[in-house]
């Protein structure tokens, strides 16, 4: 009787085994598809970015981006300073459009 237990033990323990076994593999090719994946996708946005930074760096004769942005700072350096003043005119017209509604 023991040794039919012992047996029946065993070859329990061998599936056990075999289906850990079975499952770890297949975890492991899981993952190193999606390692594989997360490679390709990681390569695949560098060559966009390096077109994107290409096109950026190689555009001929378009002022109008640089007109832009010293718009942009022209504007920010008026706002700087004469930020009070444009606050407080702020404040009064909210404050009359305030009483019109009100």
């Amino acid at each position: 009787m023991k040794y039919i237990v012992r047996i029946f033990s065993k070859v329990i323990d061998f599936a056990i085994g075999y289906i850990d076994k079975k499952k770890r593999n297949k975890r492991e090719r899981e993952g190193k598809d999606m390692k594989t994946f997360l490679q390709v996708k990681r390569l695949q946005m560098q060559q966009i970015l390096k077109g994107k930074l290409e096109e950026l760096l190689n555009e001929e004769g378009d002022t109008n981006f640089v007109s832009i942005i010293l718009i942009m700072v022209i504007v920010i350096a008026i706002a700087a300073i004469f930020r009070e003043q444009l606050t407080s005119a702020v404040q009064a017209v909210f404050g009359q459009l305030t009483e019109f509604i009100g």
